[in-house]
């Protein structure tokens, strides 16, 4: 049984054609937004200036804001 756990099966169906899978340019509106969503400021950066200005919200109101007044205090190991 383990030995069929471990087999790949070669002949399962695949619904993709190899043009889906051409490589192309990013969206880079798209990933500075999703990048923005995910809290990733440095990668979002690296896309450039354009990529970034182009998925910034309209106003800053709608963009949601972290604090860090939820974020509890680490505690003091060692101290007394």
């Amino acid at each position: 049984m383990s030995k069929q756990l471990a087999t790949i099966a070669t002949d399962a169906p695949i619904d993709v054609k190899p043009q889906e899978l051409e490589l192309r340019p990013p969206n880079g509106a798209a990933l500075a937004e999703l990048y923005r969503e995910l809290g990733f400021s440095s990668a979002a950066e690296e896309l450039g200036s354009e990529a970034v200005a182009s998925s910034a919200p309209a106003s800053s109101e709608s963009a949601p804001r972290r604090t860090t007044d939820s974020v509890p205090a680490s505690p003091s190991f060692g101290s007394t």
